[in-house]
């Protein structure tokens, strides 16, 4: 994993013993990861309401709820897209059954050294990759427009919803990655395969696919404005078709 990579990587950390959870936590960003670390389920749900970890590493006995429930629900909510490691003293067999029925990933005791947490996360990291293959461009670090699901993925794996038209204009701007397209020449692209003419309202599209991108991967919007002559996907992009 790059170090671009590594440090858009997000971990959540549900530890209620102030000592292990700060040294996880320092451990962690020394790395170079993006962590953020709570001592209860109530605030481990309020992270993951505006938040979607890559990694979430978890102890059973929270004060206010089991870190199998967070398991369960973090994997309802997440698919396979979120790796799940749970941290805890409890070392009977039987808890490591019924943590891995409830979705997690990997089951350590709380001996285990921050250089096994670190070669877990890495290896749980991997795995999640293996699992956009159907998209080999997030592989590159590139933008991908899906057209079946009509949606760009950042190389981040950020989704965003596009509407038809944006999607029409997508498809250019990508199929013409780093080179400028001239704007009659979208307008009229978008007229002839939506049957409405976008000419007019060309700009105000393009200025809403911008917020629309911004406020759904939290990065500037690879779109830029060539005035007097129309507008560049400045990234590598492929498409999905």
């Amino acid at each position: 994993m790059s170090a671009k990579q590594q440090k858009h990587t997000t971990i959540a950390i549900a530890e209620d013993e102030p000592s292990l959870r700060t040294d996880l936590r320092d451990f962690l960003e020394g790395l170079g990861y993006n962590v953020t670390a709570v001592g209860t389920a109530e605030q481990f749900r309020e992270v993951l309401q505006t938040s979607r970890p890559d990694i979430a590493i978890l102890d059973i006995g929270l004060p206010d709820d089991s870190g199998l429930v967070l398991a369960r629900e973090i994997r309802a909510r997440s698919g396979m897209d979120c790796g799940i490691i749970v941290l805890t003293a409890f070392k009977d067999a039987g808890m490591r059954i019924s943590c891995l029925n409830e979705g997690a990933d990997v089951y350590l005791v709380k001996h285990a050294s921050l250089e096994e947490i670190e070669a877990t996360i890495k290896s749980l990291l991997r795995r999640i990759a293996k699992n956009h293959s159907r998209y080999p461009e997030l592989d590159q670090m590139r933008w991908l427009l899906d057209l079946r699901k009509w949606e760009l993925i950042s190389p981040y794996d950020h989704r965003v919803a596009v509407s038809a038209t944006e999607a029409v204009i997508l498809d250019m701007l990508m199929s013409n990655s780093q080179s400028v397209c001239e704007r009659d020449a979208l307008a009229e692209i978008a007229y002839s395969k939506l049957r409405r003419n976008s000419s007019r309202n060309l700009d105000a599209i393009v200025r809403r696919l911008r917020r629309k991108i911004e406020q759904g991967t939290s990065a500037p919007a690879p779109i830029k404005t060539v005035y007097g002559v129309g507008y560049v996907f400045i990234e590598e992009g492929s498409i999905w078709r």
